[in-house]
């Protein structure tokens, strides 16, 4: 069963590039929240970025900061999600990751064994990838 999502931030939940923040959160984000919220579910960020400018993008693009249990920084490539598992005492397949960018984050949740999915990157408002069609209990049935 699925405890915790690590999303990434630049290029999964924010647009890539925008350094105005003028797109909004990627489509379904507060809703995808919301569902992990409802099941118990922590959601956290695992970005390569100063988490205090991270914030600061979150919130000017109306990202609520408390829609996350906890900020992490994971500068490593991969990144490295034990951090992550340790802070939470979970068992790597209770941690399910999302991000854009294979090598840094995908790779890093295979090597520990946890579940994952790779987005396309969000840059640009004709993005159609929608975080609220991401069904929990799908991912929980592959373990």
């Amino acid at each position: 069963m699925i405890k915790v999502v690590a999303l990434d931030i630049y290029g999964t939940v924010l647009a890539t590039a925008d350094p105005d923040n003028e797109l909004p959160p990627r489509l379904g984000i507060e809703e995808f929240v919301k569902k992990c919220k409802e099941r118990g579910v922590k959601v956290v960020t695992a970005s390569d970025a100063s988490l205090d400018v991270l914030k600061i993008d979150l919130v000017d693009s109306g990202v609520k900061l408390e829609w996350f249990d906890e900020f992490f920084q994971l500068d490593e490539t991969p990144k490295d999600f034990s951090k992550i598992i340790g802070h939470y005492d979970i068992l790597p397949r209770e941690l399910f990751v999302v991000g854009d960018r294979w090598k840094k984050d995908i790779e890093g949740a295979a090597k520990i064994g946890a579940y994952s999915l790779k987005v396309n990157e969000y840059y640009d408002a004709r993005d159609d990838f929608d975080f609220s069609k991401i069904d929990l209990e799908q991912v929980d049935k592959r373990g």
